[in-house]
């Protein structure tokens, strides 16, 4: 024990303490001039309070008591709780911040969306060219089963062989069911899409610009 306490001084005078605690302070105050002093005061005050003489209390005082808690309970006006303070409302102009991040995020969805549309229409078209070039062997097939194995065999003038002379013939005999199936779809002609129902007699007698025009179909090529 170091330092002893007015609480443990106090406690050692009422004898409020258990053996050890009484004979550790009995031990310090032997030896410290200054505790055994502030014992002295101590007890000298506790001195005074143990010779004052008891009193009651005035009469009917518990009671009296009692109505003026009641009464004042009654009357005082209660205060209303403070209201919470409103929340600032938002302002609706928008920020150079804001701003910012609405075009960053428009360039993002940008550079994430339009690569997917592209890749789609480049399949897309894959897919129509396939189907196409399936049509006309399809037709051809058929064609051929139809005449003992042979495809068409164009003429030794120089128009049918040049304009192309598969396409207006499975056009005409209906092997081919419609014109469009001739166009690449990655390079589909300007406007409106040619019927493109023409005969071998038609294109014999086109002109030269009509001949050049049919040379740019897949009939041409085969």
């Amino acid at each position: 024990m170091t330092d002893v306490s007015d609480a443990e001084l106090l406690g050692f005078l009422r004898g409020c303490l258990d053996d050890s605690e009484t004979s550790e302070i009995e031990r310090r105050l032997a030896a410290d001039p200054r505790l055994a002093a502030r014992l002295r005061e101590l007890k000298t005050l506790c001195a005074r309070l143990d010779s004052t003489e008891p009193f009651d209390p005035p009469a009917g005082l518990a009671e009296k008591t009692c109505r003026a808690v009641a009464l004042a309970g009654s009357t005082s006006p209660r205060e209303a709780p403070s209201p919470l303070p409103e929340p600032p409302a938002p302002s609706r102009s928008l920020s150079r911040l804001d701003v910012a991040v609405a075009a960053a995020v428009v360039i993002l969805l940008a550079t994430l969306v339009f690569p997917a549309i592209q890749s789609a229409r480049a399949n897309a078209r894959i897919a129509q060219c396939r189907e196409n070039l399936h049509r006309l062997a399809m037709g051809l097939r058929a064609y051929s089963e139809q005449f003992d194995g042979y495809f068409p065999a164009p003429s030794q003038r120089d128009k049918p062989v040049v304009a192309g002379f598969y396409a207006p013939l499975l056009l005409e005999t209906g092997y081919l069911p419609e014109p469009a199936s001739l166009y690449c779809p990655a390079a589909p002609p300007k406007g409106r899409l040619p019927s493109f129902a023409t005969t071998t007699c038609r294109t014999e007698r086109s002109a030269p610009p009509k001949v050049a025009d049919l040379s740019f179909v897949y009939g041409y090529t085969l």
